[in-house]
Order: C-alpha cells, then sequence, then structure tokens
C-alpha cells in the first residue's frame, strides 16, 4: 500500500478556493451515462414485469396515483426524520407518532369535520412527540428506548380508542 506525496483531487470532485474539494456525483460524461442506464434498466425491468405477469394496470394513471398517495406520509415521516437528525436526536418513534396522528385525523374528521381533523392529527402527533421529548430531555432516557416505547405505546393507545 502506498502513500500519495502529492494533494489528490478525489474523483467527481473539483477543487474549490484554498484546496478545499466539493463533490459532485452526477457531473461528468459518467455520471450522466450511468443515469441513463439506470433510467433503461429500470423501464426494461418494468416493461419485463408487465410481460410476465400480463398485469396491464401495472403502470396505468392509477396504479401511479395511488401509489404517490400512499408514498406521501413515507416521504413526510422521512423529512421529519431528516429534520431530526440534523438536529442531533434519534427519532424512532415517528412511526409511532403517524399512527397518533392518523387516529386523531379520523376520529375528528368524521366527527367534527375535515379542518377538525387535520388540527387533531396535528395535535396528537404532537402529544407523541412531547411524550419523546419528556421522556429523553427530563427523564434521560436513550432516544432510541423511548422511541421504540413510543411505537408500541402509540398503537395499543389506537387499538384501545378505536374498539
Amino acid at each position: 500500500m502506498s502513500t500519495p506525496t502529492e494533494a489528490t483531487t478525489p474523483v467527481g470532485a473539483t477543487p474549490g478556493p484554498e484546496g478545499n474539494h466539493r463533490l459532485r456525483p452526477w457531473s461528468g460524461r459518467s455520471g450522466r451515462w450511468w443515469l441513463i442506464v439506470g433510467l433503461v434498466l429500470g423501464f426494461a425491468a418494468l416493461s419485463v414485469l408487465r410481460v410476465v405477469t400480463g398485469a396491464d394496470d401495472l403502470t396505468s394513471s392509477g396504479t401511479i396515483r395511488a401509489t404517490l398517495i400512499a408514498l406521501s406520509p413515507i416521504m413526510l415521516a422521512g423529512l421529519g426524520g431528516l429534520w431530526a437528525e440534523r438536529a442531533g436526536v434519534v427519532n424512532i418513534g415517528l412511526e409511532g407518532m403517524m399512527i397518533l396522528g392518523t387516529y386523531g385525523a379520523g376520529y375528528f374528521g368524521y366527527t367534527y369535520g375535515a379542518w377538525a381533523g387535520v388540527i387533531g392529527a396535528i395535535a396528537l402527533g404532537m402529544i407523541g412527540g412531547l411524550i419523546h421529548a419528556t421522556a429523553t430531555v427530563v427523564f434521560g432516557v436513550d432516544h432510541i428506548i423511548s422511541g421504540v416505547a413510543i411505537n408500541i405505546i402509540a398503537l395499543g393507545a389506537v387499538q384501545y380508542l378505536a374498539s
């Protein structure tokens, strides 16, 4: 194993001021080439899957619409997890907060109307976050333990309240 004797620029990086390097992973010909290859292979795999299974609904607008609708809460939870990680908090309890928010939206939306459902979802999701914050900040519980507990408690509480 050898060590370089002079400073080198990483592959795909552009030299910045004072020798700092900024990595640009999809720049240049090779990055674009792999992006195009990936897209072509993805469409080819989707076409083969349609022919083999005989499922013409696989690429229909209804299927894509349903996928995007189901994807929205997952993307929002991922965004919340990203913000929590950037703040230095491991928030494993996102699913539990989503479960509480879903119950709040369903109950208050059915009972009092759509806007009350939105407020109920926000309120119950915030209650889940408040429980997580209280456990970790006030009582010094580990973030992961508290997050798993929030998930379990939220699932049990919603099952109890729904019955």
